[in-house]
């Protein structure tokens, strides 16, 4: 059997506490995006009551939420 070669990356990461953005959230609540290594998009993990959800899109994905967001916030 042959073994595959073990690929080291770097990848962007943010972190913050959902305590002071989110009037729902608890002390121990969270948000993170984590960036993929071949630069096409994104992971989100928000960690919030007691519950955690992960979920990823690529950056044209994001464009389109991003308005959608828009269009029904105003």
């Amino acid at each position: 059997m042959e073994k595959s070669k073990l690929i080291v990356t770097k990848v962007k990461e943010v972190f913050a506490e959902l305590k002071g953005w989110d009037i729902l959230s608890g002390d121990s609540d969270y948000m993170s995006v984590t960036e993929w290594s071949n630069g096409d998009g994104f992971d989100v993990e928000l960690n919030s009551h007691k519950t955690t959800e992960r979920f990823g899109m690529t950056w044209g994905q994001f464009k389109l939420f991003k308005k959608l967001v828009k269009k029904i916030a105003y």
